[in-house]
C-alpha cells in the first residue's frame, strides 16, 4: 500500500531528482513553490518515490504527476491521483498532456478523466490535450486498478509520454 503525505522541504532534493528523470522539460520553481504552498504537493512513500503537484481552486489543476522510473507500475501514480482528487473535493480537476502521450491518456481515462479539448501547438509546436474530471466521476476504478497501475512516466508534466500541464 502506498502512503501519501504532504511534501516537506526535506523531500525537495528527491522530488527535483524525480522531476529531472521523469520530465522532458522541468520547472523546478513550480516544485519549490509547491512545497511552501499554495500549490498542493503530495508525495508517495518515505523517502518519496513520486509526487503530485496540484493547484487548488474551482477548477483545480494537476500541474505534475511523476513517479521515479524504478517505481512505476506499482500503484503509486494511482494513489497520488486519488489523493489529489480527494483533496480537491467537489472541484472539477483539469490537466494537460501531450496529444501523443498514449500511456498518459489511458491512465487518465481509466481514472475518470475525459478529453475536453485538443490544444493546437500547446507544447513547443506539439499538440496537447486538456483532460477534465468532474467531481462526481466514478472513483471506484482508481482504487480497483491501482495494483495494475500503468502510471505514465510523468502523467502531467513534460515527459516523453506526456506534457507540461
Amino acid at each position: 500500500m502506498t502512503t501519501i503525505r504532504e511534501a516537506t522541504r526535506d523531500d525537495l532534493t528527491t522530488l527535483l531528482a524525480i522531476q529531472t528523470v521523469s520530465l522532458d522539460s522541468t520547472w523546478p520553481d513550480l516544485l519549490h513553490a509547491g512545497i511552501d504552498g499554495p500549490p498542493l504537493a503530495l508525495v508517495a512513500g518515505r523517502p518519496p518515490v513520486g509526487y503530485a503537484l496540484a493547484i487548488p481552486g474551482d477548477p483545480a489543476y494537476l500541474a505534475e504527476l511523476a513517479v521515479a522510473p524504478d517505481h512505476r507500475g506499482s500503484g503509486h501514480g494511482s494513489a497520488l491521483l486519488a489523493a489529489v482528487v480527494d483533496r480537491v473535493g467537489e472541484s472539477e480537476l483539469r490537466l494537460t498532456t501531450r496529444a501523443d502521450a498514449t500511456r498518459a491518456r489511458r491512465f487518465y481515462e481509466r481514472h475518470g478523466f475525459a478529453v475536453a479539448e485538443r490544444l493546437s501547438c500547446h507544447y513547443d509546436g506539439d499538440d496537447g490535450l486538456l483532460f477534465v474530471r468532474q467531481p462526481d466521476a466514478d472513483s471506484s476504478s482508481t482504487a480497483s486498478e491501482s495494483a495494475s497501475d500503468e502510471s505514465p512516466d510523468a502523467a502531467s508534466g513534460s515527459s516523453s509520454d506526456s506534457g507540461r500541464s
